[in-house]
């Protein structure tokens, strides 16, 4: 039991830097993104196996039991970098949001919204 309070101890302060770290490369990712027209939103999830989350666009941030799959469409809102911020729509309606790698996103031609190119 001693061994394990130790362990908890030694590893809390880098969970915390991790989030830390996380919450760095969001707030610049939100200030620098890039905002995809809503009307260009549309996309489907591609290649092969999970495509996870993460709370920013960065490997670091990886979320280990979110993530969606091949075939399963979403709504992007932002890029920066190679990350897409999107958005999931679950059965029951509730939404998942966050960062997802860009290459495992093909767009889909359709929006939630009006498109802004004339």
């Amino acid at each position: 039991m001693k061994a394990f309070i130790i362990l908890l101890f030694s590893i809390s302060p880098l969970i915390s830097h991790a989030e830390d770290f996380c919450s760095s490369v969001a707030a610049k990712a939100d200030s620098e993104r890039i905002i995809i027209p809503s009307g260009d939103s549309g996309c489907k999830v591609s290649g092969k196996g999970r495509a996870y989350f993460y709370s920013a666009p960065n490997e670091k941030c990886k979320i280990k039991n979110l993530f969606i799959i091949p075939g399963d469409l979403v709504n992007a809102s932002a890029d920066y970098n190679d990350y897409t911020y999107i958005i999931y729509f679950k059965k029951d309606g509730d939404g998942v949001e966050g960062w997802v790698k860009s290459n495992r996103l093909a767009p889909t031609g359709t929006g939630i919204g009006p498109s802004v190119n004339n």
